[in-house]
């Protein structure tokens, strides 16, 4: 087998290469590839600084030890469910007054509910500027389109018994006029 590995192979074989996860022969080939490239070598010493930097800093957050707080994504799913359905005005007068009490007790609560209202408010601005930006609507189209196939597919039985009942008509009077002659 010959090494004529073409750079763009040498692309999709670097990470591998990097991580130790080619066998001997691919080794060599990019090896050699490497030597005689100096775009794929210049390519191949970033990534492996990348790599590199990216060992270091999962080493480091592994030798942090957790504290004693509990984050507030760890919190139950029926925690995170409340606070979806308060956010949407879905909870009961004393269920919401009983989450505003737990919100203002509770920084990380009343910190993530900042957050949530920043992104929810973020997303209905959003929305309104793209909705203001389209002259039409797309979603009514789609729905008048559908209608109509609903009248086209109530209408397809009629049809098919007005054909039959006009076959019946032809073959009818086909048959009458050849028996009279």
């Amino acid at each position: 087998m010959k090494n004529n590995l073409a750079c763009s192979q040498v692309m999709a074989l670097l990470s591998f290469y990097i991580d130790g996860k080619t066998n001997y022969q691919v080794t060599n080939f990019v090896q050699s590839h490497l030597c005689k490239c100096k775009s794929c070598y210049a390519k191949y010493e970033a990534l492996a600084k990348v790599f590199s930097n990216f060992q270091d800093v999962k080493m480091k957050i592994d030798e942090i030890k957790p504290q004693n707080i509990t984050p507030i994504s760890s919190y139950s799913e029926s925690f995170k469910e409340k606070m979806s359905a308060y956010l949407d005005s879905e909870l009961s007068d004393d269920e919401t007054i009983r989450f505003k009490k737990y919100a203002i007790a509770n920084q990380p609560v009343r910190n993530e509910l900042e957050g949530m209202y920043k992104v929810k408010n973020a997303l209905n601005n959003s929305f309104e500027k793209t909705k203001n930006d389209f002259k039409d609507d797309f979603s009514k189209d789609i729905i008048i389109k559908l209608d109509m196939q609903d009248a086209i597919q109530m209408q397809e039985p009629i049809l098919k018994i007005a054909s039959i009942f006009i076959f019946l008509m032809v073959f009818c009077s086909v048959g009458l006029i050849v028996l009279l002659m």
